[in-house]
């Protein structure tokens, strides 16, 4: 029976983490572009400021920050607001989960950072198609969002690997070629 680094690695391996890493060492997985994601067994790291997920979240949130700070007029300041409290709760779900006491608890609080990205993905459309932030802030966020996003998929990958299939993946199956109803508004230019 395999424990500890040993379970990790193979949950990683059985996940398909090769491809997305280049190298493993050491209990280290590292991605073609730098960023390394630590094995170790769950109650090995608590400090949820290890967790390179967390680092990449916690920067997309600053850089939220600054970006807000931008938008201007009495109108959109519940969208700024909406934007800045989905940005922050990326990281504030991740580092209240690594506090669990239960990988399954821990998975629960990255299911709850990984529907805040989406919902930050929704608000930064809107952002953009209402002309409240430029395409390269947008640009720039949405790729930072979606790589966080991709990470938290990979983690939850190794901490619930029975439930990693998020449920509206399987539903998007189903519905891809449906055509929209009638009268569904969409945005211009899109």
């Amino acid at each position: 029976m395999t424990t500890g680094r040993g379970l990790m690695a193979s949950r990683l391996l059985a996940a398909g983490w090769p491809s997305l890493f280049a190298s493993y060492r050491h209990g280290e997985w590292e991605s073609d572009d730098g960023w390394i994601m630590r094995t170790c067994s769950f109650s090995g790291v608590s400090d949820f400021k290890k967790l390179h997920v967390w680092q990449k979240a916690h920067a997309l949130s600053l850089c939220v920050d600054r970006i807000s700070k931008e938008i201007r007029g009495a109108r959109y300041s519940s969208l700024r607001n909406q934007i800045f409290r989905a940005a922050t709760s990326i990281p504030a779900n991740i580092a209240e989960g690594r506090r669990q006491e239960s990988e399954k608890e821990f998975a629960r609080f990255l299911r709850y950072a990984l529907n805040s990205s989406s919902e930050l993905e929704y608000h930064l459309i809107l952002a953009l198609d209402t002309q409240v932030i430029s395409e390269a802030d947008f640009r720039s966020l949405a790729t930072q969002t979606i790589r966080v996003r991709k990470m938290l998929y990979a983690l939850l990958k190794v901490v619930a690997p029975n439930k990693h299939t998020p449920p509206a993946q399987s539903r998007a199956n189903e519905t891809a070629s449906a055509e929209p109803p009638a009268g569904t508004p969409s945005a211009p230019g899109r």
